[in-house]
This record gives C-alpha cells, structure tokens and sequence, in this order.
C-alpha cells in the first residue's frame, strides 16, 4: 500500500444502505474522495453533517434534495451541500457518485 496511490481493487466495499455502496478512495486530514455505486431506484435517507460536501454526478440520474430543494441530476453534473444540511438522494437510474468532503469523515475512517 503507498501513501501516495489508491487502487478500486484493493479498496474495501462496504454497503451503507440496501444497494449502495461506499469505498473510500483517498483522504487526508482536510479533504476525502469517496466512490458510491447505487443500484436503480435505491436511496440514502434525509440526513447531515458538519462536513462540506461536493458531489460529482459519474453516471446514471438521480433525485438530489438539499434543504428542502429537490433536482434532477445526470452525468457530468455537481451539488454541493453546505455543512449541517439536510439533504438525500435518490437513484432514478443506476449510477455512480463521487464525494468530496471537507474536512475528512473521520466517522468513515472509524469503520474501516
């Protein structure tokens, strides 16, 4: 393992929700990149957290709700969400998303 470079394979799997799941890619103290695979018509359920949160659209569409407000959002697409926002996600077709968040989830780092 480097310090320096993180490969898919390598990187454990864990389910978070029924047909999502997390690997986390990278991170340091102030930033981590996390890979989420939700099959169609899964979700992650209304919550938040103190980190900032910036959320790369990889592939499929999904519904994305921050703070009461609800888009629809496909390949190539962004949303951020503030720390302490309430937000969810819903999977409309199967896909994947890439999270950055700021500073790290150490709460994440606890359950490796």
């Amino acid at each position: 393992m480097s310090e320096y470079f993180m490969f898919s394979k390598d990187v454990k799997r864990e389910e978070i929700a029924p047909g999502v799941y997390r690997k986390i890619m990278g991170w340091t103290p102030e930033l981590m990149i996390i890979h989420v695979d939700f099959g169609e018509k899964t979700a992650f359920p209304p919550h938040s957290h103190p980190h900032v949160q910036i959320t790369y659209v990889v592939e499929g569409r999904f519904e994305i709700e921050i703070d009461k407000e609800k888009s629809i959002l496909s390949k190539g697409d962004v949303y951020v969400v503030p720390g302490n926002t309430m937000h969810a996600v819903k999977c409309l077709e199967k896909g994947v998303l890439l999270d950055t968040f700021s500073p790290a989830r150490e709460d994440f780092l606890n359950d490796m």
